[in-house]
């Protein structure tokens, strides 16, 4: 009886796992549709019975309308399931939320993975879009010339004559040296004599140093109350930051940014940058602002 029991409950199972990926499907439609609220109100329900499940996890970040907890969903999902069905689109969400607040150094950098760790993803050409997009917005178009070479490897069919750098995507050859062969030269070019006293040696080129002043800053944040402001500047004081509160225009009105400082580089910025978010999970964008 047992023998006969145990097939039965497997092909339950796998009956089950059919139908829940076809309800997930049928989600997906009806926020596609634009129908969030049946979706959201459906939620409880969900979760209730699938509480783990990635699909449901997905479909509750789609609906959830603060995007710092959209994003956090997000994460918790790649990072537990990697190889998940929407591990793609997940992805890309992620990257598109960190474009939409400005965040383009982290953006270009979640943009890239996805046409590179998810090769049968359908979002290629739009991830390597929005790389660029975020790399050129950083001035760094020798990156995105790069990256775009990495994923034309994989993805031949990747359009990229918009980006304005073929030339940075496709260099030319390098100039190849022709031994001449002394047989076919005449002998009047070989014995001529140099008509210019030699050579001059080549002038020395100071190599640049580094910067002189410390122009970039870590922003990870920007509040319209001052009290909100003073604490995550407090927070980050008390993790070893030097950090400054400073008063930001923004849409006619005033902001109190919250700023690590000062670095001579873009990467330096970065790496405090990347050390705040691994602290403390805070976002952070690399800012030019000479003193």
């Amino acid at each position: 009886m047992k023998q006969i029991l145990k097939p039965l409950s497997l092909l339950l199972c796998l009956h089950c796992a059919v139908l829940w990926a076809q309800d997930i499907e049928r989600y997906l439609r009806l926020i596609n549709e634009g129908r969030i609220e049946d979706v959201r109100s459906a939620l409880p329900e969900l979760e209730a019975l699938y509480k783990d499940d990635p699909g449901v996890q997905y479909v509750k970040a789609l609906v959830t309308l603060d995007g710092e907890a959209a994003l956090v969903i997000y994460r918790n999902l790649l990072k537990s399931h990697p190889n998940h069905v929407y591990a793609d689109d997940v992805a890309m969400k992620i990257g598109e939320y960190l474009f939409s607040r400005g965040l383009y150094t982290q953006a270009s950098k979640q943009f890239r993975l996805v046409p590179l760790v998810y090769t049968t993803t359908e979002h290629v050409q739009r991830a390597t879009d929005l790389m660029v997009n975020s790399y050129t917005a950083t001035g760094q178009r020798d990156s995105a010339a790069y990256y775009v070479r990495q994923i034309r490897s994989l993805h031949p069919t990747l359009e990229y004559d918009h980006y304005g750098m073929a030339t940075l995507v496709d260099p030319p050859p390098d100039a190849k040296l022709v031994k001449l062969d002394k047989e076919k030269v005449s002998a009047k070019f070989i014995n001529r004599k140099p008509t210019w006293p030699g050579p001059k040696p080549n002038p020395t080129i100071p190599k640049p140093g580094p910067s002189k002043t410390k122009d970039f800053v870590a922003q990870v944040g920007a509040f319209s109350k001052y009290q909100n402001a003073l604490r995550i500047k407090n927070l980050l004081l008390q993790g070893g930051f030097n950090v400054e509160i400073v008063e930001v225009p923004s849409a006619g009105r005033r902001l109190h940014a919250v700023r690590v400082v000062r670095f001579y580089s873009m990467e330096e910025a970065e790496t405090e940058g990347e050390r705040v978010k691994d602290k403390y999970g805070l976002e952070y964008r690399v800012l030019n602002r000479p003193e």
